[in-house]
């Protein structure tokens, strides 16, 4: 229910960020700066229309377990 909350108006343009510690988003990595554990981006984005106000995402985790969640960002544009 919160992720619909979040994202309730929202066009099928999905964009995913990883937040640091400062609430703002961090700089692209080079997957050589990270290590063999690193971050990794997500696959298998998805966004469908759940009614007519809200929609449901979905995707795959393809980082470790080590990270402290995701964050979920709308635009009008």
């Amino acid at each position: 229910m919160f992720v619909s909350r979040c994202v309730s108006f929202a066009s099928l343009s999905l964009v995913l960020g990883l937040v640091g510690c400062d609430r703002q988003p961090l700089d692209p990595l080079e997957a050589s700066s990270v290590g063999p554990n690193g971050l990794r981006a997500p696959s298998g984005t998805d966004a469908k229309p759940s009614t007519s106000s809200t929609i449901d995402i979905t995707w795959t985790d393809n980082s470790p377990p080590n990270e402290a969640g995701f964050r979920i960002e709308r635009s009008a544009t």
